[in-house]
């Protein structure tokens, strides 16, 4: 009889058990390594944002955020909040639920919340980093280097998740979904949410009558640390007016040229029932000692300012030509036009003695530390400021309604084109 002979492996075979159990434990440690990665890039993401979150709730200033910085712009706009919340609580929580699920994996949880917990924030975090970003670079125009890095760390450790998770034939695309659409909403809401008005109380001030002269006001603000008089000062509209909006601005300043307009419109809606005191206050770190870097759309402030103060002190029936020279158009004009057109007002010797004037430093300095306490106030640097009673509005104001309802509240005035309009 012939031998038979067994074809195939002279390895015994395994049983089937063991070999899966062999496999379920190397996948469970390339899982654990591979979430401590992501673990680490959503605590980073946590981190800046609890800062970004603290800074906004103590009221303090954001490190290397100076005064008109990319990084102030983008967290003293209209897109660091939804309603009166900064994003970056929303931030925090999120953060906070995913480093929850991430945890829960790590440690070895295999039921079936942390990786839904994991997915949705993930989403969620994807979504608002690409809508954050987008509106950094196209909206706002500005970068604030916390904020970038808050969701590149996010947005690189949601991919991360997506590639891992995804690999699973049970997709967890409703999640997915979920996220997406509260990512959307959060966008809409920012977009049509009536924005909180960029209103704070600031000290009281008291506008009292001097003595020599009665019909004279003098405002005062913080506490007396600053005495406006506006025969003194360069004015809009009437100087013995009864209210004052002071108006902080710098010639430079894209936005400061929006509401120079509009407050040379409320002028006339108004018909004298206020003047605005006009205060510059240059974004330039060569007479400002708050601004750290200056950035190249302000170079030269410091001297378009210094012209325009020369020009009221050496010639003030010819200061309002000067000043609507200089604001004419969408940038000032080239500096040496600038001193060429005062030089051409005051003559150019009458013009280089009073750049000398003591005045001029001294009037430019006290404007800069009047910004400095709007700044310990509302923590917010962006110019324009103007201050309307008790009230600091920073940034540029585009809304009849809302300028109407600042001053209405603040002194019981009405616009006058209103009141025609309702008759």
């Amino acid at each position: 009889m012939g031998k038979t002979r067994r074809v195939g492996a002279t390895k015994p075979m395994e049983p089937d058990g063991v070999q899966e159990h062999e496999n379920v434990i190397a996948t469970q440690q390339g899982s654990s390594r591979f979430y401590w990665g992501v673990l680490l890039l959503v605590g980073l993401a946590f981190s800046v944002s609890v800062y970004l979150g603290w800074a906004s709730w103590k009221g303090g200033g954001i490190a290397g955020c100076g005064p008109d910085s990319p990084c102030d712009k983008v967290l003293s706009s209209r897109w660091a909040y939804v309603g009166p919340f900064p994003v970056s609580w929303g931030a925090i929580f999120v953060d906070g639920l995913w480093i929850l699920g991430l945890l829960r994996l790590v440690l070895g949880f295999r039921d079936s919340i942390s990786p839904r917990i994991v997915v949705f924030c993930a989403t969620l975090v994807a979504a608002c980093a690409f809508w954050f970003i987008f509106l950094q670079l196209f909206i706002v125009k500005a970068i604030c280097p916390y904020c970038m890095a808050a969701h590149l760390f996010g947005l690189t450790a949601a991919v991360l998740t997506f590639r891992q998770l995804f690999k699973t034939p049970n997709r967890p695309t409703r999640l997915v979904v979920c996220g997406l659409l509260i990512g959307v909403g959060l966008g809409f809401a920012q977009v049509y949410v009536p924005q909180v008005s960029h209103e704070s109380s600031v000290v009281p001030q008291a506008q009292n009558r001097t003595a020599n002269a009665p019909i004279e006001r003098v405002l005062s603000l913080y506490d007396g640390a600053f005495k406006l008089r506006p025969s003194e000062l360069p004015m809009m509209g009437p100087t013995n007016a009864k209210n004052f909006i002071v108006s902080l601005f710098d010639y430079s300043c894209h936005h400061c040229r929006q509401m120079h307009g509009f407050l040379k419109q409320q002028l006339t809606n108004y018909g004298g029932q206020f003047g605005v005191i006009n205060l510059p206050m240059p974004l330039d770190g060569a007479c400002n000692w708050i601004v750290k870097r200056t950035a190249k759309a302000h170079i030269n402030s410091c001297s378009y300012a210094q012209l325009g103060l020369a020009v009221f002190l050496a010639a003030p029936q010819r200061a309002h030509e000067f000043d609507e020279w200089l604001w004419n158009g969408e940038n000032p004009p080239p500096i040496e036009q600038a001193r060429s057109k005062a030089s051409e007002i005051l003559g150019a010797e009458r013009l280089r003695s009073t750049l000398t004037n003591e005045w001029i430093k001294l009037r430019i300095q006290e404007d800069i530390s009047l910004y400095a306490s709007n700044y310990a106030k509302v923590r917010k640097g962006q110019m324009p400021q103007l201050i309307i009673g008790d009230l600091v509005s920073v940034g540029v104001i585009d809304k009849q309604s809302v300028f109407d309802q600042m001053v209405n509240q603040q002194w019981g005035i009405t616009n006058n084109t209103a009141r025609i309009r309702s008759q």
